[in-house]
Parts: C-alpha cells; structure tokens; sequence
C-alpha cells in the first residue's frame, strides 16, 4: 500500500518524504520517493550531557551493503575488512557527510 501510495503521488507531481524510512524506503526510491531519512526523533539527537541513568550519546552510521545502521565501535572494528585506512577511504566507503568531513 505504501509503494501505491507513493507512486500515485509521484505521479500527481508531488514529491514524497519518509521522514522515518528503513530498507523498504529506500527500495521504493525507484518508484517516486523523492527521501528517505531514518531515525528523526528516535533518539539520534541528544543532549551532549547524559541525564543522571542514561549513557552519553553515541553516533550511528547507515552502511548501505549491511542495510543496518552501526555505532562507532562496530563500524571502526570493520575497518580492517573494509579496506579503510585514510579519511578519504572513509568517505567512500561509510560516510561522507558534511559533518564526518567536519570532524576526519
């Protein structure tokens, strides 16, 4: 229903959004989904501060070839098998986002 849904809008010239997409999404690209964001308002913003009983934050990376999203530590224990070395392998091959080139 959600693919029909899409590719009726699509073809009344509206552009659709899924503000809270997972693989299925990002598969229904190819029938008009104009976006695809995953996670909004599910705890990947937070303050940098932990409230007394919660852990410090952690930052989450979507690689595209596992469709999962990953936590710094299982992404950084990939990096062998990846072939990620240098800042540039990096942006290839996890993220290359305005803010991963902000920080590498």
């Amino acid at each position: 229903m959600f693919r029909s849904l899409v590719t009726d809008l699509n073809a009344a010239g509206l552009k659709v959004y899924n503000l809270h997409g997972g693989y299925f999404s990002l598969a229904c690209r190819s029938f008009g989904l104009a976006g695809v964001s995953h996670g909004i308002g599910y705890g990947e913003q937070k303050d940098v501060v932990p409230v007394i009983g919660q852990a410090i934050p952690t930052v989450r990376y979507y690689l595209p070839a596992l469709h999962k999203r990953l936590g710094v530590a299982q992404v950084q224990r990939a990096f062998p098998t990846m072939g990620v070395v240098t800042a540039a392998d990096f942006y290839a091959k996890v993220c290359d986002c305005a803010v991963c080139k902000g920080l590498l």
